[in-house]
């Protein structure tokens, strides 16, 4: 089952992890699937940096301020 990514909370989001995720970390991290990672990215201006055309990566920072820009706000923060 996929977390609403609206109902994320401060505490999921690991410190420790690198300031850059690849998909197969951010969508883990999200708790969504990767397809449903691709679907935000094409639908959604999910803020992705294209190293190739195959390849994806996404800034920590950017994708915080992403859900913080719809609605998600950090319960501790």
């Amino acid at each position: 089952m996929e977390k609403d990514v609206n109902k994320i909370v401060d505490e999921d989001i690991p410190s420790g992890l690198p300031l850059l995720y690849n998909s197969k970390e951010l969508s883990s991290w999200l708790g969504i699937s990767r397809e449903r990672l691709y679907s935000l990215v094409l639908t959604q201006q999910f803020p992705v940096i294209r190293v190739s055309p195959k390849r994806l990566r996404f800034a920590k920072e950017n994708v915080k301020k992403w859900l913080q820009e719809r609605g998600w706000e950090p319960m501790n923060g």
